[in-house]
């Protein structure tokens, strides 16, 4: 069944995951915050400054009006964590009750160290939440390239029909009433990528296991956030690894050296700090103040 489908973020992951939407059949709104943003991705059919040569599926329109979304069927948010809460304060009214709003993006927000799912409950607590994870990159995605991922909601009766919606021979989503474990998850492993990457960059190892010293320092980066935090996360962490879920996607990054971050920790590790390239990639400094206070006050609650 045709859904009116709203991605909010036009950035790599938000346009990568606009295309699946797009060749599921559905109608799709791409929102961006500026205006230019929006107007050239309707003139050139491509996001230029996110994902060069990829040419967009006709289904997808962009716009920079959060009004234009009123009439979504389902939602999917693709800003940086970071950003999230101030976003969706600007759509107020214009998103439906009870709409399913999918969590596209990754991390714990710094300033309250809650879960996106908390900040999407405190902005728009009339949406249903949902959370999308696992190892993939958006340029890949947005190719068509092969690619799995997780999907999780308060219930597989809720996760179900989502998925079902998105699923394509190159795109399946695979259902989990975990929340908790696939947030944690998606979160900590960045910090495993940045750690591989700084490993790489001073010179202690590359990024094909067989002939580094890096695999003890991964398998520590595995086991350490199962000690993150309260002991309901033990459970959750552990299943999450088991079923492959979103570290898979942290060891890929480390072992192909093409995450954003394991390129970013490289940089940090040889004593560099990478700044914005004019296409939106932070410098590993965000990181560290972002993520990694939020993750040690995580932490700190199971004390």
């Amino acid at each position: 069944m045709s859904r009116r489908v709203g991605v909010i973020g036009a950035g790599a992951w938000g346009t990568a995951l606009a295309q699946v939407a797009a060749r599921s059949g559905h109608d799709v709104i791409l929102w961006a915050r500026q205006r230019a943003v929006a107007d050239a991705i309707n003139a050139t059919r491509q996001n230029r400054s996110r994902l060069e040569n990829v040419p967009l599926e006709a289904a997808i329109s962009a716009t920079s009006d959060a009004a234009d979304l009123a009439g979504c069927d389902l939602i999917l948010i693709a800003t940086p964590a970071q950003a999230m809460r101030e976003v969706l304060a600007g759509f107020g009214g214009h998103l439906r009750s009870g709409m399913p709003a999918v969590i596209a993006a990754k991390g714990i927000e710094r300033s309250s160290s809650r879960f996106l799912v908390d900040v999407l409950a405190d902005v728009s607590p009339s949406l249903e939440p949902l959370v999308l994870s696992g190892p993939s990159f958006a340029s890949e995605v947005a190719q068509a390239l092969p690619t799995a991922v997780t999907l999780a909601a308060r219930s597989l009766d809720i996760a179900r029909p989502v998925a079902k919606s998105m699923s394509l021979p190159t795109f399946r989503p695979y259902i989990t009433d975990d929340l908790v474990g696939v947030q944690v998850g998606g979160a900590m492993k960045n910090v495993l990528a940045i750690a591989a990457g700084i490993v790489t960059g001073r010179g202690l190892g590359g990024p094909i296991w067989p002939r580094t010293r890096r695999p003890p320092r991964d398998a520590g980066g595995i086991v350490r956030p199962r000690r993150s935090g309260p002991d309901l996360l033990q459970q959750n962490v552990a299943e999450l690894h088991g079923r492959g879920g979103d570290w898979r996607g942290g060891y890929r990054g480390c072992r192909t050296g093409c995450s954003a971050r394991d390129q970013r920790g490289r940089v940090h590790g040889r004593g560099g700090r990478e700044h914005c390239d004019g296409k939106g990639d932070r410098s590993t400094d965000l990181a560290r103040r972002f993520w990694h206070p939020a993750r040690a006050n995580f932490s700190r609650c199971g004390d």
